[in-house]
């Protein structure tokens, strides 16, 4: 093999290693604008060329806007545009998705020379299209000052940085995409729960008014579990606002606060009534955060009503975690629940939701009134 064959060799060995970690770096999702000036940086380095610029398309003005490149006086990477006729070396390549070779551009009959290109003393030109299946992105173009017979390898070396370009510039493309699809649900989610807690407001307001006119008892209490029930609910929309978390909550801190608003709820029965909490930090899905929640408003409406009656007691909540599983207690130190408030509704509803959350439950009672729930953390 001739020097001069060896040194060709050397070249395109050393020209396939640079797109080889071009690639790399491209798919490890570096910045995009980065990646657009290193391939031009690159690609002149290698094709020991002055000038390399990356046009992007703009089809509203019809012009190519050169995004990046190397080489160029000051005030053109970002502002300067060429046409994006069939006119011009990079409008060709643009319309026609073919590679143009443009070899001497003082003689060239098949286009005009663009301003940008006389203005820097281009005499040859190469170019390629930057195209994905789905999107023209524009052309990937290497000048030169000198007169420079570009080859067909010359073209596979720039075609190989175009096309790694146009997975780098899709791949842009969607997270761009997913980001705005997540912003808008999550905006939707927002206004969601916005309603849901104004309506369940109304809700409450209306029940507080009925109960200013009910005087049967029964339906009283029924009225008030119906408002707190709710109230349970809301909380957790309230605490996932807080959190900025859209599928997990601190159910200790949910249930600390729901706790909170039942005792200003009761405030009467609550008012000779000792709280004992000591819960840990534990995340768990939003649904089953709701179940749990409800557990605990039956419970401590259950306690408000048969356990203290006006008495003086105390109400303890304790939630504990380890390998994976959670453990609740609540309990109070009243006389215990009546037989008939143990087969009631509430108690019904108590069961139905520790299945739903898989639970195990434990009861004892007499003196005072204790449940015990070991239920696995799941946080989908």
């Amino acid at each position: 093999m001739s020097k001069a064959g060896s040194q060709t060799q050397r070249n395109l060995l050393q020209q396939r290693a640079e797109l080889a970690a071009f690639g790399l770096r491209a798919a490890e999702g570096a910045d995009l604008d980065r990646l657009l000036h290193d391939a031009a940086e690159q690609a002149a380095n290698c094709l020991d060329v002055h000038y390399v610029k990356v046009l992007q398309y703009l089809p509203d003005d019809r012009r190519l806007l050169v995004r990046a490149g190397v080489g160029w006086s000051e005030g053109v990477v970002g502002q300067a545009t060429i046409g994006a006729e069939l006119d011009s070396p990079a409008g060709y390549a643009l319309q026609t998705g073919q590679p143009v070779i443009a070899n001497d551009l003082d003689r060239e009959e098949r286009f005009r020379l663009p301003e940008l290109l006389r203005a820097h003393g281009v005499k040859s030109a190469v170019n390629v299209i930057i195209k994905s299946k789905q999107h023209i992105f524009g052309v990937l173009e290497a000048d030169s000052r000198a007169p420079r017979a570009f080859t067909e390898d010359d073209i596979k070396f720039l075609q190989g940085y175009a096309n790694i370009l146009s997975l780098a510039i899709d791949q842009t493309r969607l997270v761009d995409q997913t980001s705005e699809f997540a912003a808008e649900k999550d905006m939707l989610l927002r206004e969601l729960e916005h309603r849901v807690q104004n309506n369940n407001q109304q809700l409450i307001s209306l029940i507080n008014l009925q109960l200013g006119g009910v005087t049967n008892i029964e339906a009283r209490d029924n009225l008030q579990k119906v408002a707190q029930r709710i109230t349970a609910l809301t909380s957790v929309s309230q605490q996932l606002r807080d959190s900025g978390k859209p599928h997990l909550i601190d159910i200790g801190q949910y249930l600390l606060g729901l706790i909170g608003s039942l005792f200003k709820f009761q405030a009467d029965a609550a008012a000779e009534v000792k709280l004992e909490a000591e819960v840990a930090q534990i995340e768990i899905a939003t649904e089953r955060a709701q179940a749990l929640g409800l557990i605990v408003n039956e419970f401590l409406t259950n306690s408000f009503k048969y356990a203290f009656r006006g008495r003086s007691g105390t109400l303890a909540v304790a939630l504990t975690h380890a390998d994976g599983e959670a453990t609740l207690v609540l309990s109070d130190n009243g006389p215990g629940l009546p037989e008939a408030v143990a087969a009631g509704l509430g108690m019904k509803l108590i069961d139905v939701l520790c299945r739903q959350i898989d639970a195990e439950t434990s009861w004892q009672s007499r003196p005072g009134t204790r449940l015990t729930l070991r239920f696995p953390i799941k946080t989908a």
